[in-house]
Order: structure tokens, then C-alpha cells, then sequence
């Protein structure tokens, strides 16, 4: 969305994206996925045409194609960081190609910041040109805000002697404008800093595949644990990234609501921590046979909460110890046995309900801390707690996804015995097996806290070929 301009004040033109492929038909498919951004898209269907657009324009982001003929998409980016003003600007690039690690690793060597591979998805190809735009603009802003948040002070601090009322609007738009700032930060720097922490992950996945030549026991396990450092790092990211768009100061997050099958999110849940549970010596159990349990939610967000769930399991979970995920559903409710804090382990209201339980052996959590653990930034006490790490995001984002869902997490915990967590979610009824997906949360216009991306776009044109 461009920036409001004063009363008065003709409005900023937009932003430019420049899309470089020499199929006209990509051009206008890549047009049509982001003409929602309302940035001003221009062409070049050669290096050198891309090369001109480079010397005469102020670009936020350019899209390049790597297989052009004549000078390729590598050959290009390495012009384009060779000149002044293509210095700084973000290349994405677009290929049809496998993910062939070599090809990647040249890629990034040559300036790109990220490939977008085809066929492209419109949400991520929308949601990382959004990213970089929104940051070329709050670049080019910086200087011009700070001027003006000095001018309002100064106007303020006068107002303030003259009338009492006007010092008290001032103080809350001083609060506002700081919230404001917070989000825009939080979020700028969130999505800034996954971009080098997912390259690293990526150089070192090809040193330790010896992709540049063999690598010893030692350096092996040194490898291993940058891995692990750059992964903790990326965690805590998301989990910040997380909590700014599920900002409770304004509006809440927005999901879908789809008929999907827990044992498949269950499932796919449990690829993504067996490793961490296996390099931990712990048995990791699934729902076992198969069940026909659905919910009511949206997909990428169930397996989002359950994912968190398994990890802080596993986390707090000693070696030789047992991690286990039930999936299935429940017609009724005993609201008797049910704190308000989520203590107990039942549905949290009147049924159908889905739900998907993950128990543990680990350490267990104290009957006065229960309450706590679903606050932000809180870590309960402890050494073992405190060496594993984390800024206590996790939980209080899987609840607010969870109720954003019209769902619930709820806990029963037994120090030293084992924790128990429940994904509640609403169970389909009659009808619901039939709608598509459907939003469950706050205005669309709303789309989550100040400066983020948009979670999901709707209206989708056909996936680029």
C-alpha cells in the first residue's frame, strides 16, 4: 500500500520493479501476479535493455530470468552489481531449472538474493517483492520522517504550555507513533535477517556435502554446530517476525478455513523434528493407525503450532526419553476440569472438536507456572530451561494462531513425570466439506500488524509455467 500524502500534497509516485525475461508471455504473466502491489512494473527483454533501465532508474527490486540467450541471467546480475546504482539493488532470480546446488551457489556469488523457482507460487513470489519494496520505500522515507517527527515534537512541546488537552494527544501519538515504529522495525529486520541466515545455511549445507571438496570428522562436527547456531538464530527470528503480525493492538491474523485431515498435518509435522529428536536419542511415536479426524483451520498454520509443539518436546525432553503425537476428535466438553489459564487437558467448549496431543517424558512444568508459559517473553526458571535457549515466543504464538482458528491450546503437566499439550480445533460439521477456503479473521484490509506482509493474497491468477 503506497504511503498517504498530506492534504494537499501530491501523492509519491510508486515504486519501480523491473521484470527481465525474453519471453513476452512470462513478462505478462509476471505482471498480472503482481499488479495487486500497485508498483510500477517495467520490461526488458534482454541483459543489455535491463542494463539501461539499471542507469536511469531508482529500483526497488529486479526479477531476472536466468536463461536468456546471449548474456544469461549470472552474466547480468554481475553487470548490474558492477554499476553504481545496481549496487544496492536486490536481484530475485527466476528459473525453470532443478535445484541444482552449483548453479545456486553461482547465483549468489553473482549478486542474487534469492531464486523463485517455476512454476512460482503468487503468494511467495507477491509476499518477497512486497518485502522488498516496502523496504526501498522506508529507505527513501527515513531521512524525511525524522524530520518530521522533530517538527511535531517542537509543535507539541509548544501546544502542550497552551492548552492541557492538546499535551494529552500529543503523549498518545508519541505512543502510537513508537508502537508503530517498534512493528516496522521488528518486522523490517526479521525479514532482513532471514535472507543471510538462510544463505548460510545454505553455504555450509554445501561445505558439509563436500559440494567444494571433502570434509573431515572434525570439520564436520563444526560444521554441524554452526548449523545448529544458524537455525536456533532463524527460530528466534520467525518467532519475533510471528508475534509482530499476531499483534494484539490492533488487528489479528488472518487465516482460512479449510476441511484438511490431521493425521496428514500430523504427519508432515513429524518430518521436520525426527531428526532433532533422533540426534537427541529419543523415540518419536506418531498417530499410528490411520485416522479420519478433520478440522476446520488453515493448513499451514495447524502444522505451524504442531511443529512448535514436537520441537519444545523434544527441547525439554532428556535422552532415551519418548515424544508422542495422537490425533483424533471429541463430540463433547467438561468445562469442570478446565482453568482459565489452560491448565487442564479437556476441549475447551461445546463440540465437535479435532484435536492433536503431543506428550512427552520430559521435565514437566510446576503447577504455579502453568499459567505463565503462555505469556511472551517468558521463560520459566531453571538451569536446564534456561540452557536451551529461546526468548519464550513459541507458546504465545501457537495459542493466538490457535485461537485465531477458533481453537485453543490447552496443557496438563506433572514435574518430573511429562507435559502433555492439545491443539484444539473445530471439528466440520454437515456442509463444511464443501467450502473452499473461507477467511476466518478481522477485515482483509486489516492483513496483520503495522508493516508486515500480508499473510495470504486472494484471487489468484494461474501459477506461472
Amino acid at each position: 500500500m503506497e504511503p498517504r500524502a498530506p492534504a494537499g500534497a501530491p501523492a509519491p509516485p510508486p515504486l519501480t520493479v523491473l521484470l527481465v525475461d525474453d519471453r513476452p508471455e512470462n513478462l505478462l504473466a509476471l505482471e498480472a501476479v503482481l499488479d495487486p502491489l500497485g508498483v510500477r512494473l517495467v520490461r526488458a527483454g534482454s541483459a543489455e535493455e535491463a542494463l539501461r533501465w539499471v542507469d536511469d532508474e531508482d529500483l526497488a527490486v529486479i526479477l531476472l530470468d536466468v536463461q536468456m540467450p546471449g548474456t544469461d541471467g549470472l552474466e547480468a546480475a554481475r553487470l548490474i552489481k558492477a554499476r553504481e546504482r545496481g549496487r544496492i539493488v536486490p536481484i530475485l532470480f527466476v528459473t525453470a531449472l532443478d535445484r541444482d546446488r552449483r548453479r545456486v551457489t553461482t547465483g549468489y556469488q553473482a549478486g542474487a538474493i534469492d531464486y523463485l523457482f517455476k512454476p512460482l507460487d503468487p503468494d511467495e513470489l507477491r509476499g518477497k517483492v512486497a518485502a522488498f519494496v516496502d523496504l526501498h520505500r522506508l529507505q527513501g522515507e527515513d531521512r524525511e520522517r525524522r524530520r518530521r517527527y522533530a517538527d511535531r515534537l517542537v509543535h507539541s512541546s509548544e501546544a502542550r504550555y497552551r492548552q492541557a488537552a492538546a499535551d494529552a494527544e500529543w503523549a498518545r501519538a508519541a505512543l502510537e507513533t513508537a508502537d508503530r515504529t517498534k512493528n516496522e522495525f521488528l518486522s523490517r529486520m526479521s525479514h532482513e535477517l532471514r535472507t543471510p541466515l538462510n544463505a548460510i545455511l545454505g553455504y555450509v549445507q554445501l561445505l558439509d556435502l563436500g559440494v567444494l571438496g571433502s570434509v573431515s570428522t572434525e570439520q564436520h562436527t563444526h560444521l554441524n554446530r554452526v548449523r545448529q547456531s544458524a537455525v536456533h538464530l532463524l527460530g528466534l527470528v520467525n518467532e519475533i517476525l510471528d508475534l509482530v503480525t499476531l499483534d494484539a493492538r490492533g488487528v489479528g491474523l488472518r487465516v482460512v478455513r479449510e476441511v484438511g485431515r490431521l493425521d496428514e498435518a500430523c504427519e508432515a509435522a513429524l518430518a521436520l523434528v525426527r531428526i532433532e529428536a533422533a540426534m537427541r536419542n529419543l523415540s518419536l511415536a506418531g498417530p499410528g493407525a490411520v485416522t479420519d479426524a478433520r478440522y476446520l483451520g488453515d493448513p499451514h498454520r495447524v502444522r505451524q503450532v504442531l511443529v512448535h509443539l514436537l520441537t519444545n518436546a523434544v527441547k525439554f525432553t532428556r535422552p532415551g526419553g519418548h515424544v508422542a503425537l495422537a490425533c483424533g476428535t471429541s463430540d463433547g466438553a467438561d468445562d469442570a476440569d478446565r482453568t482459565d489459564g489452560g491448565a487442564a487437558d479437556g476441549p475447551p467448549g461445546p463440540g465437535p472438536w479435532a484435536y492433536a496431543r503431543v506428550e512427552d517424558t520430559g521435565l514437566g512444568i510446576a503447577p504455579d507456572q502453568v499459567a505463565r508459559i503462555f505469556d511472551a517473553f517468558t521463560q520459566l526458571d531453571g538451569g536446564h530451561t534456561r540452557s536451551e535457549g529461546g526468548v519464550g515466543l513459541g507458546l504465545t504464538v501457537s495459542r493466538r494462531i490457535a485461537r485465531a482458528m477458533d481453537g485453543e491450546i490447552t496443557v496438563r503437566s506433572r514435574p518430573g513425570v511429562g507435559s502433555t499439550f492439545t491443539l484444539w480445533l473445530p471439528a466440520p460439521t454437515v456442509g463444511d466439506d464443501d467450502a473452499s477456503a473461507e477467511a476466518l479473521a478481522p477485515d482483509a484490509a486489516a492483513g496483520g500488524a503495522a508493516g508486515a506482509v500480508p499473510e495470504r493474497w486472494y484471487g489468484e491468477v494461474a501459477m506461472l509455467g
